[in-house]
């Protein structure tokens, strides 16, 4: 337990212009999303979200859905469409229930768990396309 708050970060430590990140998960409601993202999720990936700078999220309507069409209904679908597509040439992207991204942020790989309960993924950092 110490040794995973001593290494826990802050979410403003990982601001980083140009690049985004993206975890993919299996929620179907916003509900059970936000349930675990404001409890599980600091235990599981090793920083606090600033409620001030929160992650941009969507859920598939039914089933899963390819990453690449779970983001184009974002925000920055565009943009972030492109920066995938421009990363991940060489092999298809996943499919997933849900999208989480920080925009702006790379995520510190080193803070996650090494068992996390499995409920979001961290899938990459990319740059916009």
């Amino acid at each position: 337990m110490y040794r995973r708050a001593f290494n826990m970060k802050n979410h403003s430590d990982m601001r980083e212009g140009g690049v985004f990140s993206v975890w993919i998960g299996q929620y179907r409601t916003e509900e059970a999303l936000d349930e675990y993202m404001s409890g599980q999720w600091t235990r599981d990936f090793g920083f606090a979200i600033d409620p001030l700078d929160p992650p941009e999220f969507n859920l598939a309507e039914e089933g899963d859905c390819q990453l690449d069409a779970l983001v184009a209904e974002m925000s920055s679908g565009d943009r972030l469409k492109g920066g995938l597509a421009a990363a991940t040439t060489a092999h298809p992207l996943p499919k997933a229930a849900c999208v989480l991204v920080f925009y702006n942020f790379r995520y510190d790989t080193a803070l996650r768990a090494r068992r996390t309960r499995g409920d979001m993924e961290f899938f990459g950092v990319f740059p916009y396309g």
